[in-house]
């Protein structure tokens, strides 16, 4: 909850929400999984699309402090 009062957090929960298809974060040990549904080619399977995605994804984790694991 101390994440969201820092502005750079709630900026990029945001945009992440504001991703075509976003549906839900969820956060375990160890572990953060964003969803987008329901499956849709267009969005899917489109580089760009993907691209914004991921990228949003990523800012969020990386505003949060959530470095990726490897392995």
């Amino acid at each position: 909850m101390s994440l969201l009062g820092q502005e750079r957090a709630r900026t990029a929960l945001r945009a992440l929400a504001e991703t075509e298809g976003f549906t839900a974060v969820s956060v375990r040990v160890r572990r953060v999984t964003i969803a987008w549904s329901p499956r849709r080619p267009e969005l899917d399977e489109n580089p760009e699309a993907l691209r914004r995605r991921l990228s949003a994804a990523v800012d969020l984790l990386a505003a949060c402090g959530c470095p990726p694991l490897m392995g």
